[in-house]
């Protein structure tokens, strides 16, 4: 049902898709983004991005674009959203993509510091957006200012770093910055 309303491109008919879908399916995104066969937004639920946009530029929903589930991250207004990115197809043809969205929160990072057994964060800029490390983010903070380089060599190559070693009080960590 989706897929038709998507195909419409009519603005009132694709946010009543949108609604629906992200209600019936009890997603609760805080990203929920329906976009045209070239990338603009059609319409969007639970984010302040504007309708006309085109995001076709962004990984993401350019392989959705191309036929091919796929996810990462978008910066959000200082937050960070881990997107999953979908072809929406109907007759073998790529009518346009859906991005649905999570905000990374601390939660989520002591979730994935509990399965990988580590500890994590996530910056956005200077800042930390979330971690498990709640209780010593200032210092965590100050740390990864130090290693600076390590960071802008993660978002500038697109690459991992390579490993750095830093102190939060007596306990040495091992750190790696990843885009």
């Amino acid at each position: 049902k989706f897929a038709a309303q998507l195909s419409t491109g009519d603005k009132a008919t694709v946010q009543q898709g949108l609604d629906e879908t992200n209600r019936l399916n009890a997603f609760n995104s805080g990203v929920f983004v329906a976009l045209s066969p070239s990338g603009e937004v059609l319409d969007f639920v639970g984010t302040e991005m504007r309708s006309n946009i085109n995001l076709s530029q962004r990984p993401e929903i350019s392989g959705a674009l191309s036929g091919i589930d796929n996810g990462g991250f978008w910066e959000e207004n200082g937050k960070l959203i881990r997107v999953a990115a979908s072809p929406t197809i109907a007759s073998d043809q790529v009518l346009g993509a859906i991005a649905l969205g999570y905000e990374v929160t601390d939660t989520v990072a002591t979730v994935i510091a509990k399965v990988t057994n580590s500890h994590i964060a996530f910056l956005v800029g200077n800042k930390i957006v979330s971690t498990n490390m709640y209780d010593k983010r200032d210092e965590l903070l100050g740390q990864f200012q130090q290693h600076k380089s390590e960071l802008d060599h993660a978002m500038i190559k697109k690459e991992s770093s390579s490993a750095f070693e830093f102190m939060i009080g007596e306990e040495k960590f091992l750190g790696v910055a990843s885009p």
